[in-house]
């Protein structure tokens, strides 16, 4: 069974995209670890201002940049796509054995075990092929049989599927 997609990209949908990957890798929790650390350092250093403290703040910074750097990261990578694209429309076939798109920057057919891990959400789907590297499916327009079947071809053999959505 193939199904034929043809999806539109606008900014909001980059935007969605970053915030998604960002709130998937690191989300809230990260927010609440820097914030706990931070008071911790702020406590310490009020006693204290010896190696202990100032290899705390090191971590504390450390990690709020690494999340900072990662979410700068993947919006330069999503926008400057965005912006090399003449026509924002992306044409996506699924069939039994590959996912292959087509747009105005290039076009690409890789097997459905290319694809490691699916990150689902309400308004978008993130298809990985690597860690740090995706696939961005904005979902409107999707119809449903054709999410059921991307879905089914992802979890086997080896696909993770990791579900964000809220019902």
């Amino acid at each position: 069974m193939n199904h034929e997609l043809v999806l539109r990209f606008d900014e909001a949908t980059c935007h969605a995209a970053v915030a998604r990957y960002w709130q998937g890798q690191f989300g809230w929790r990260t927010i609440v670890e820097v914030s706990i650390g931070t008071v911790i350092l702020i406590v310490a250093a009020a006693y204290s201002t010896g190696w202990l403290t100032g290899s705390l703040g090191a971590l504390v910074f450390m990690y709020a940049a690494l999340s900072f750097y990662a979410y700068a990261y993947q919006r330069k990578r999503i926008f400057g796509l965005y912006r090399m694209m003449k026509d924002p429309e992306v044409r996506w076939t699924l069939n039994e054995n590959s996912l292959a798109t087509k747009s105005s920057v290039g076009q690409s057919e890789m097997p459905w075990s290319s694809i490691t891990e699916l990150w689902k959400f309400n308004d978008i789907w993130l298809l990985f092929v690597s860690r740090n590297a995706f696939i961005t499916l904005p979902l409107d327009g999707v119809s449903n049989s054709a999410k059921a079947f991307l879905e089914s071809k992802i979890v086997s053999p080896q696909g993770k599927v990791r579900n964000f959505r809220k019902e």
